[in-house]
């Protein structure tokens, strides 16, 4: 097990200790490691993570460190979860490559600095000079894997934006360890949509299984696409946008007092079962065309669709309850069999002036109209 001393600058910040390392570069990525969040990974098992796969523009470093007045004076920040062994007569701390901290900030300058030193191979002492390059780290001591995450937030939120989707993936976590106490009232909604749209596109009786980008997944590019036919119908909607698209329902069910007395996860259990007899329903309504066996050349699957017709969802809930009917697929059926569009597919071709034309939320709302409209005609 390669271990390693550093001297350190101990410090304590509201009963909390850490520690200020000069640290070269080789060492920061050999003594450090990445905790991804994992889409395939229930929100609370032992080795689910919080940190998204690095974006490319990790590779822009390398440019920079070829530069002879390079600089990145900018600190990363670690996170022991088990604690540092510091000797306070040498001031050292030291740290093995079998119980690594885990990185909270900087992942995406660590990525940039392993690129560049991967790719100087050619130059042994320009390589040796990035390996050996100097940065500030601070290295947190005993944080559980849940402060952790709120510190990641906490850091991302006040000096760079992170993408929504992983922000509601980590307050789910939080809500699932810790309890929905942990979780202020305005952000509950997103704790329970986000779990709602993990457990449509898991299921494997919905519409919408394997279409949703799912936090810590990289969008399919166009090239791949192109590449493998395959992928044309898979991963079509952000996870963001189909959560937003959820949020005026919870609000609806949470309005009616249908959700009071359970827990959020029973919320989002609620609501995804009404969700899918939904788009059961539009899917049997579809069976004589293509629309849901090629999702990528509609948009009725897609941020036309999806807002649109959680939009028209929102305004049928509430008529069917009065009338005291179930939310189940055959009712769904009944009702939306007498909106056309609902099932016409060169209304929602992506090529065509129908659905597509929309594009903003203004437009889906329109759509949603036009097709509240038609159930009434």
């Amino acid at each position: 097990m390669p271990t390693k001393n550093f001297k350190c600058l101990k410090i304590k910040q509201n009963g909390k200790i850490m520690y200020l390392i000069p640290m070269e570069a080789e060492d920061l990525i050999k003594f450090s490691r990445i905790n991804r969040y994992r889409p395939d990974l229930d929100w609370i098992h032992a080795d689910q993570g919080y940190q998204r796969q690095e974006e490319a523009r990790y590779k822009k470093l390398r440019s920079f460190m070829e530069r002879s007045d390079r600089l990145l004076p900018t600190s990363y920040t670690l996170n022991s979860r088990d604690g540092i062994q510091y000797n306070e007569d040498t001031s050292e701390i030291i740290l093995d490559t079998e119980n690594k901290p885990y990185m909270v900030d900087g992942q995406h300058r660590r990525a940039g600095l392993a690129y560049a030193i991967d790719k100087s191979s050619s130059d042994p002492d320009h390589q040796k000079s990035i390996k050996n390059f100097v940065m500030p780290v601070i290295i947190i001591s005993g944080l559980d894997k849940v402060d952790e995450m709120k510190q990641f937030k906490i850091i991302n939120d006040t000096q760079k934006k992170i993408r929504t989707d992983l922000v509601n993936a980590i307050l789910t976590q939080i809500e699932r360890t810790l309890g929905e106490q942990e979780i202020p009232d305005p952000e509950k909604w997103k704790v329970v949509c986000q779990d709602t749209t993990h457990r449509l596109n898991s299921d494997a009786d919905s519409p919408w299984k394997d279409l949703v980008i799912l936090p810590g997944e990289a969008p399919i590019t166009q090239a791949q696409r192109k590449q493998n036919p395959g992928l044309e119908h898979a991963k079509i909607i952000k996870s963001t946008s189909f959560t937003t698209s959820l949020k005026p329902i919870y609000y609806l069910l949470t309005g009616f007092g249908l959700l009071k007395g359970k827990t959020l996860e029973e919320h989002s259990q609620h609501i995804a079962e009404i969700a899918k007899e939904y788009w059961n329903a539009l899917k049997e309504l579809n069976n004589g065309n293509d629309i849901f066996q090629n999702p990528g050349d509609y948009v009725l699957q897609k941020t036309p669709g999806m807002f649109s017709l959680h939009m028209l969802l929102k305004k049928l809930l509430p008529r069917m309850f009065a009338a005291h009917e179930e939310w189940n697929k055959e009712n769904f059926i009944s009702r939306l069999k007498n909106a056309p569009d609902t099932h016409n597919p060169e209304f929602w071709d992506k090529t065509g002036d129908g659905a597509a034309r929309f594009g903003s939320m203004k437009g889906f709302a329109e759509l949603s109209d036009t097709l509240w409209d038609q159930l009434f005609e």
